[in-house]
Formats: structure tokens, sequence, C-alpha cells
């Protein structure tokens, strides 16, 4: 082996392979292990196929995306270089030469390097498609710190962690040029202006706004005079600064971007005030007066916040302290706040005024991104092309799972649904048209854990959007319970839902969460705190009085529209929890947003970036495996890497390989087609049939690292070995005669052809003379048809008519004969029944006499007892006559006797 062939060699070996597909082994740990080697070597970017992983360096790497950087993208054709800049110039190509619109996905944990990644992508776009920076180019690059400072925070694992989801679509006109752009915002981390945890911060902007309070900063200290890293809303995380930040260098470099794209004057002065109100809003206090009733502890404080915020501060008072509400029967009564309640309706009022600015401060972007196009044409800007770059928060799965957590790993599973269906159809389109033959390529699809989520109407994102809007006397915990025992209901044998375990460090059982399968694992959700972190509105009071601010910031735009829905929904006062079917809820706006986005990628040709976090400690030069590799999980790397191994991973262009070979190659190959050069290559270095496929432009090998053993054997120069030259000899001569032997099947098949050319002109003319002869029969045959049918026809209706007759006097016999029959059976009948008549009258007189003999015989035996008892009677009384005769004699004899 040369000496350059050893050094090249060892320069990649130190420096990994560009494209994981040109490992040995297409697996997991050989992925992580080319990660750490790139990673060690200062290469931030790997392919794996058509996907880019990129690694976050936490450092700056000089040169890495210069001027030249750019310029070398731009003039490469294949883009085999793996950077941020050529997913962007492959975007940029595909839509300019195809016209279709494109997508950009980047995804990843916190810390990995969406958001940076996001950016230069952004950059190279507008760097690409001009000669000089235009307005609207340096508004689209101004509009990302603007997003970065109101909408980015540090977190434990990222000091500039995206708290929200962004996509941002970039128009192009007909000459690719950028003429407009658009971004969309996804699910705000409101939570995080009231609440955040030990060690993070709070949005960025404020401590901005603090240090340049500090620093005496006129527009601060007029505006924001109480702004300070000690206000309740900033002190809680306990990390006023971030190493190698100076908060008030971005402070004015956010001023700056704002009034780049148009917020300036007196928008610029109303954006500091709701800031600095937001704070003072935040430093209120309540007590509770001898009635249990919330009263604030300042009441000058209160009304500076209700200043800053443009709001009257009566109205804010009556609202932080009480409710109106209205029964079912229609009365109107007050509910008086508790000091606890009190605090949750600040709380609550702060997160929705934050939420309105960020909004308001989007549109004021969006509509500076417009520039130079009339109302007329606004709408004509949705009909041009567009590259849509997706900065899209990653899977979680933390100690204490929440609704938050929820919607962002429903929103990678429902992405994850997406990118694997665009892999498998990009591979089998790529196959297609480069016509390889292959079969079906078998993936896993996680359709069921989507529809988990969002199935109507057992969904848990529906089931949350029921359990909203019913009305209920029950307090939250409660409700929330009966929502979890609802999702296990619903969902019982699901192999994607079980419920938790009680178990040392999970203390959750099966009311108070749930247990998800998700592709990046199994993830344990507390249902506490879904119903209220799963509300949207403030009560009535509250909302109404957010849009009747005089700052356009907090009342949007459309302010009036909602101050008047506020009024429609409450009456007087707030509706009840649930208070019907115009309740609205994050769950369900975020999924009509996803299904949205969902919608808009599929639409487009879809390109791939995922951001890797090597360590959590956000250090320079360490590599933890069992980080990366959980990260490549989540983001469904291994199934990528499952789908590349079924079919050919190794791929590469023969006009790459005819370049880099030619000149190595002896003189009876090198005049020899690029495909064809391609073939005997392989057949020299004995490379078998059934490990490579010849597309139409590019090699396919089966299998991963065939590319690593194919250079190997190039660089041993075989091609020079005698044995390598009687095998491109002996495939030459195969190649010719099986080119001469194509070629005489070919002939051969033109002569079948032609034969039969031939033979279909004799038929032509045979069929040409039929049809001749036809013109003239046709209408003899239709005259002696219509003979034919006549005769046939007089014979058919005389049968017809026969036929008739006999029927109709079958039918009047059939009906004479059955009334004849009928009568007979009636004389018949009424003669028995005659007969049976008397025979039933004899035996009734026989039973007559009969009875009457008895009664006779009965009367006399009755007479002849009479008589007896009559009879006997009279001698009863002679019998007693004598007797006492007697007794008298004997009486009369005994007193004779005596005296």
């Amino acid at each position: 082996m040369s000496q350059a062939a050893m050094t090249s060699n060892q320069h990649r070996a130190d420096e990994g392979v560009p494209c994981n597909s040109q490992l040995p082994t297409l697996d997991s740990e050989s992925v992580i292990e080319n990660l750490r080697v790139r990673h060690a070597a200062d290469e931030v970017y790997t392919w794996t196929g058509t996907i880019l992983l990129a690694v976050n360096p936490y450092k700056r790497l000089p040169g890495l995306y210069g001027e030249d950087v750019m310029a070398e993208t731009r003039a490469s054709k294949l883009l085999r270089k793996p950077h941020a800049f050529s997913v962007a110039e492959r975007a940029y190509r595909q839509m300019a030469r195809e016209g279709t619109n494109q997508s950009i996905v980047i995804s990843g944990e916190s810390g990995a390097g969406k958001t940076e990644n996001c950016r230069i992508i952004l950059q190279y776009l507008a760097a690409r498609s001009r000669a000089e920076a235009s307005l609207a180019e340096k508004r689209l690059l101004a509009a990302n710190p603007i997003l970065e400072s109101f909408g980015c925070a540090k977190t434990l694992r990222n000091n500039n962690s995206s708290r929200f989801g962004k996509l941002v679509k970039t128009y192009f006109d007909s000459a690719n040029k950028i003429s407009a752009s658009a971004i969309t915002t996804y699910l705000l981390e409101k939570s995080r202006l009231v609440f955040h945890s030990e060690g993070e911060r709070n949005y960025h902007i404020f401590y901005q706004l603090a240090a340049a309070n500090a620093a005496g900063n006129p527009l601060a200290r007029e505006l924001a005079p109480s702004a300070s890293v000690d206000c309740q809303y900033l002190a809680r995380g306990g990390a006023p600064s971030i190493n190698g930040i100076d908060d008030l260098a971005e402070f004015e470099n956010t001023v700056r971007t704002l009034e780049l794209v148009g917020v300036d004057g007196e928008l610029l002065r109303n954006v500091v005030r709701v800031l600095g109100g937001v704070l003072e809003l935040g430093e209120v206090c309540f007590t509770e007066n001898e009635q249990g009733q919330a009263e604030p502890t300042d009441e000058p404080l209160l009304a500076r916040a209700a200043e800053a915020l443009g709001m009257e501060v009566a109205q804010l008072h009556r609202c932080l302290g009480t409710r109106t509400v209205t029964s079912g029967r229609g009365s109107v009564f007050t509910v008086h706040f508790s000091a606890a309640q009190a605090a949750t309706a600040r709380d609550s009022l702060a997160k929705a005024v934050y939420e309105r600015l960020f909004n308001w401060l989007v549109q004021a972007a969006n509509q500076s991104l417009l520039v130079g196009i009339g109302d007329a044409d606004a709408g004509a800007v949705e009909d041009e092309r567009f590259i849509a770059t997706l900065d899209i928060f990653g899977f979680e799965d933390f100690g204490v799972n929440s609704f938050e957590q929820l919607l962002i790993n429903y929103c990678n599973e429902k992405l994850q649904h997406q990118f694997l269906c665009h892999v498998v159809m990009q591979e089998q389109e790529l196959y297609r048209q480069e016509m390889i033959s292959w079969r079906h390529l078998n993936y896993e699809n996680n359709s069921d854990a989507v529809a988990l989520f969002e199935s109507y109407p057992t969904g848990i994102l529906w089931l949350m959007q029921e359990y909203a809007r019913i009305p209920s006397r029950e307090t939250s915990g409660e409700v929330e319970k009966k929502l979890t025992r609802r999702i296990h209901a619903a969902h019982t044998g699901s192999k994607h839902l079980t419920a938790p375990k009680t178990r040392r460090g999970n203390s959750l059982n099966s009311d108070d969460g749930f247990i998800v399968r998700h592709f990046a694992g199994d993830v344990c959700y507390s249902t506490e705190g879904f119903l209220e972190k799963n509300a949207e509105n403030l009560h009535a009071e509250l909302e109404l009085l957010v849009c009747n601010s005089s700052r356009e910031c907090v009342a949007l735009i459309d302010g009036a529209s909602q101050a008047a829905e506020a009024r429609r929904k409450s009456g007087i006062g707030a509706p009840r929890r649930g208070g019907g079917a115009t309740t609205r809820t994050v769950s369900t706006g975020f999924m009509n947003q996803l299904n949205s986005l969902v919608q808009t990628l599929q639409q487009t040709s879809t390109h791939y970036v995922r951001a890797i976090k090597p360590n959590a400690q956000q250090a320079a030069d360490r590599f933890n495996g069992e980080l990366v590799k959980k990260q490549l999980e989540d983001s469904g790397m291994p199934q990528v890497l499952t789908l590349m191994h079924s079919g050919y991973p190794t791929r590469c262009p023969f006009v790459s390989l005819y370049d880099k070979y030619r000149p190595r190659a002896p003189a009876c190959m090198a005049k020899l087609e690029t495909r064809v050069f391609i073939e005997g290559l392989l057949y020299a270095l004995g490379v078998p049939s059934e490990d490579f496929q010849l597309g139409m432009t590019q090699l396919f090998f089966k299998g991963a690292g065939k590319m690593a053993f194919l250079e190997s054997l190039l660089d041993s120069d075989l091609l020079s070995s005698p044995e390598a030259q009687v095998r491109i000899k002996r495939w030459m001569i195969l190649k010719r005669w099986r080119l001469a032997l194509s070629c005489a099947k070919v002939a051969v098949r033109f002569g079948r052809r032609l034969g039969m050319t031939r033979a279909a002109n004799k038929l032509a003319k045979f069929a040409r003379v039929v049809v001749r002869a036809r013109r003239v029969l046709v209408p003899l045959a239709r005259a002696a048809k219509k003979t034919v049918w006549r005769r046939y026809a007089g014979e058919v209706i005389a049968n017809a008519w026969r036929m008739r007759k006999l029927r109709k006097f079958y039918a009047a016999s059939k009906v004479a004969i059955i009334k004849l029959q009928a009568q007979a059976r009636r004389l018949h009948a009424n003669a028995t029944v005659a007969k049976l008549r008397e025979v039933q009258r004899l035996a009734a007189a026989k039973r007559l006499r009969v009875a009457q003999l008895k009664a006779a015989v009965s009367i006399h035996h009755a007479y002849q007892c009479m008589a007896a008892r009559a009879e006997l009677a009279g001698l009863r009384a002679a019998y007693q006559a004598r007797r006492d005769a007697f007794r008298a004699a004997r009486q009369a004899r005994d007193l004779a006797r005596k005296q």
C-alpha cells in the first residue's frame, strides 16, 4: 500500500466517517462510536443516509460557518460534506429545480443546539438567495433574537432553552429571492413566568430589563424602574446571571432588533412598560380581612402595575379579589377570594398578559417580514414557494411528568410517525427512480400510540376536553382522579397505556396518573394540575379586563372582538368551570395546531436534522455514550438504522466513482461509459453481484461499510495486478459477447415482429374485404331476418292467443269446479249437521226422562220418609201419654196408701 493511501486511511480513521452508512456494521453502538470519534476531532455533523446528526460542541469552532464554507457548499455538486449548510442548500436546490415546497425539521433535547442550527440554516438561506442583504432578510434574521429573548430561558439542561416551538416559513419569488417570511409558534411555557426550579431562570428579557435598569438605561429606568433580579418572579430560581452572557448588551441588541422589525417609538415603550408591569404584578401580595376576604397589602404597588398594564386600578383590584357568578336560575352573586385564590388569579393574569405580549411580538415580526408587499398582494405570498424550518421541542421524561410533558411527547410521537412514513417513502421512491429491484420495507408503526392521544372520543386529549366542559362542584383534584380512572377504563387492554405501580421512588397509583409507552420509552404522567393547566381562559372579569387594556400589545389586534366574546360568555360575570360548548382548552388547540403542522410537512419535501447533546454538563470535549444513545433512541434513529439495514444503505453516484478511479484503471476501461465502467470495476475487484445493484445514476450496496471495503481494495493496487487485468479482459470479452448476443436476440425479435407485421398487413387486407362484403350482405341479412321474424312473430302471436284462451277456459273451469265442490261439501256438511243435531236432541230427551224418573223416585222416597216420621212421632206421643197416665196412677195410688 502506498504512503499516500496509508496517510489518507489514517486521516479517515482519526475523523471517523462522514456518513454512518459507510460503517462496517450499521447499529447503534457503531454509530455512537463514530460520533465519539468525530466529536473528538471537532467534526460536528454526520450523515445517516439523508438525516443530519448535529452534536453540540459547546465551544466555538473557528471557520465552521464562515463565508468560505458557504461558498464551498454552494459550489458543491453532490453535497456529501455533512453540514447544516448542506441541508439548507439541498432544500434550496430542490425548491429552485422542482418548484416544490421544502421543510427542514430540527429536533432534539434541550441544550442540543436546535435553536442555533435553526439560526444557521436561516442565515444560509438568507445569504444563498441574494447578492446584497435586503430589508426582508435583515428582519428575518432579526426575528430570531427577539424570539430568543422573549421565549428562551436558562434551565438545568440548557442556558438558552427554547420554551416554545416555532415554524419559520421563508417564501421565495420566481427569481428564488426571499420575498417574505412567516413565523408560527407552538405551546409557550406560560407556567415558567410564575414558577421555575432552583438553578433555572425566567425568560431572558426580564433579566435583560433588570440589568438595563441597574445600569441606568434611560428606557428601562423611565418605564420599568422597579425591574430587578430580586423580584418575586425572578428570584425564585436563585440564578440571576449566566456565565459568559452580558444581559445589558443583550437588552440593547433586543431593542435594536425590535426597532428593526417595526416595534419602535411608543410601541417599544409599551412593551417595556408591560414587562415592568408584569414584574410589579408579581410583587403584589394579599392578606385576609376579618371576613376572610383577600386585600392587597400594597395599594400603590397595585396601582403602578395597573398603570403599566394599561388597566384601571379599581377594576384590577376588584378582579383580583372577587368574581361574579351567575347561577342556573339567573341569580347573580359575588364570590370573594381568599388570599391564596387572589394570588392564583394574579399569576393567571400575569401569564395571560405575557402570552399576549409574546403573540403580539410574533404578529409584529410577521407583519414586518411582509415588507414591500401591499395589502392586496399579502394573500398572494401564500401561493409562493417556501422553505419551512421547524425548531420543535424534543422528547421529555423527568422525575415528575405533567401536562406540558404530555403535550410535548404527544407532539414527538406524532412527528415520529410522520418521520418514519417519510423516510420509508423516500427510500422506496429512490429505489423506484433508480429502477432498483426491492421488496417492501417493514417498519414499526406507532399509529396506535398517536391514536391513544387523539382518537375521538376516547383519546386522552379528547377526554381532557370532555372533563373541562363538565360542570362540577367537586374540587379539581377529585375531578382529575375521575379523569384518570376514565382514561384507564377507556384504554383497558391497550399495549400503549398501563397503570403506574407503587414502588420505591414512585408514589403514584392508578388514580393519580398513567404510563404511556412511547416510541422512545415508557413515561409516567401525573394528572395533578391537568385541569388547571389545560384551562385556557381566565375568569370572565379578568379576560374582559385584559381585552380592554389600553396597551395594544396586551389587548392584541382583535381585543374588541375578544372582549365582546367575554361579555357574551359571562353575561355579567364569569362562567363556571366547564361552562358549555364554547370551552377552549390548551390540549385541543395544540392538537389542531399540530395537525396543521403535520399537514404542512406532508405537502413538502422534508429534510431532518437531529441535534444531539454530548454531555449533561454542557462542557466542551466531553462525550457521554449512554446519554447520546438515549437521545438517538428518543429521536427514532434505531428504527431508521433498521430500515437502512433492510435496504441498500450504502450508495454512491456513478460520476463520483468514475472521476475518482478512472485514472487508476487500465486504458481499455477508462474509455468505457460511466455506468459500464462501474460495472467492470466491481467485476475486476471480485465484488459478488448479490452485494450490489446498479441504478440509473448511483451504485447501491447491500449492507453497510461496503464503500470502505471498496476503497480498501482500490487502495491496494489490485487493478494493476495481473489477475485483475485478466479479469478485466475476461469481463470485457463477456460484456461484448453478451452485447452481441443481446443484439442477436434483438434482431431475432425484430425479425419476428417484422413477420408479425406482414401477417398483420394481410389480416388488414382480409379485414377490408370482409368490411366491403359486410356492407352488401348485412342489408340482405337484415331483410331476411325481418321476414323470418315476421313469420315467427305470427306463429308466436297465434300460439300466445290460443294459450291465452285455453288459460281463460282452464281458469273458468277451475272456478266452476271449485264452486260445485264447495256446494256439494256444503250440502253434505248440512246433512251431517242435521243428523248430529237429531242425535243430540234424542239424547237430551232421554236424559230428561231419566232425570224425571230419578226425581219421582226421590219424591216418593221423601214422602215415605215423611209418613214414617209422622207415624213415629205419633207413637212417641202415645207412649209419652201412657207413661204420664201410668205415673199419675202410681202417684195417686201411692197417695192413697199414705192416707
